[in-house]
């Protein structure tokens, strides 16, 4: 379950909303009707954002293992060279 809550009334029931963030209780703090920021309990944080095989951060390992591996996966100057347009380039002036 999601609560929304002003900045305002947060500030007020800070306390309380940890307590809710803590029993699994995602917190959407708004201004002006705007969502600005969530309060989550740490357990939530940690399978969302910092598993390796889960979310943002398993997809940024992930990508920094292939890079980083010697496979040959790579492409060669030739392959990209290959790739690129080879026309010549329209007329531009910034007159």
């Amino acid at each position: 379950m999601t609560i929304q809550s002003s900045i305002a009334e947060t500030k007020d029931k800070l306390p309380k909303y940890i307590r809710e963030a803590e029993a699994g209780n995602d917190i959407c703090i708004t201004r002006h009707g705007k969502a600005v920021a969530m309060i989550i309990s740490v357990d939530r944080y940690k399978s969302k954002f910092t598993e390796e095989d889960n979310g943002l951060y398993g997809a940024i390992t992930a990508w920094r293992k292939q890079l980083d591996s010697d496979d040959g996966d790579m492409w060669t100057d030739a392959e990209i060279d290959a790739l690129r347009d080879k026309s010549p380039a329209r007329d531009f002036s910034w007159d």
